[in-house]
């Protein structure tokens, strides 16, 4: 099975165990933090809503996003896969499979 990963890393697949996603995000909120930067730095001004949508994410919780077009929405979103931690994906699988994952999880082949 051939595997890539989202950037070049050394990676060792053995060692490598499927986190899930909250965790992925907090982790990499507090790493951030703790290093002085910003975890949203595409999102410019918006302090409040940023603080408020961070909060959630560190609780383990889901912000819920409603507002007018045109308001930052979809780029709060992308930002906040930004935060996500890279993992690898078997290639060729359209959908993009953990090879850590129980065989009935992934795609037919």
């Amino acid at each position: 099975m051939e595997i890539k990963t989202k950037a070049k890393l050394n990676f060792d697949l053995e060692k490598y165990e499927p986190l899930p996603v909250v965790y992925q995000l907090r982790y990499s909120i507090l790493d951030k933090v703790k290093k002085g930067e910003d975890p949203l730095p595409d999102i410019q001004g918006r302090a409040d809503v940023k603080k408020d949508v961070l909060r959630a994410l560190l609780s383990g919780t889901h912000p819920y996003l409603v507002s007018e077009e045109g308001t930052g929405k979809t780029r709060l979103a992308r930002s906040i896969t930004k935060l996500l931690l890279p993992v690898p994906k078997i290639k060729g699988c359209p959908y993009n499979d953990d090879p850590k994952w129980p065989i009935e999880r992934l795609c037919p082949r």
